[in-house]
């Protein structure tokens, strides 16, 4: 059987209105989502992640049209790259205690 989330669990997903929506296809898109990464998916990561590699991270934790984040405006990449930094750092200490 799952496990459930517990009450106190952030939610999985975070979703930014884009600043300057883009074009992609057919498709007008005005909000970005992602999931919280996966240690596989931030395994090539250096000691101190450069801009580049946020955004490495980003697509393949975006819950869109594969492609769809290079068509981002500058002013919106960085805060796709500011989001996947946030989840890479932590709110407990060490250990993990509450």
């Amino acid at each position: 059987m799952p496990e459930k989330k517990s009450d106190g669990a952030k939610p999985s997903k975070n979703s930014i209105k884009l600043e300057f929506p883009i074009t992609f296809g057919k498709e007008e898109i005005l909000e970005v989502s992602f999931r919280r990464p996966t240690a596989t998916e931030i395994r090539h990561l250096t000691g101190d992640p450069d801009f580049g590699q946020y955004l490495d991270v980003a697509e393949k934790c975006f819950e869109g049209t594969p492609g769809a984040l290079k068509k981002l405006d500058a002013v919106d990449a960085i805060r796709v790259g500011e989001m996947i930094a946030g989840f890479l750092t932590s709110t407990r200490g060490i250990g993990g205690g509450a």
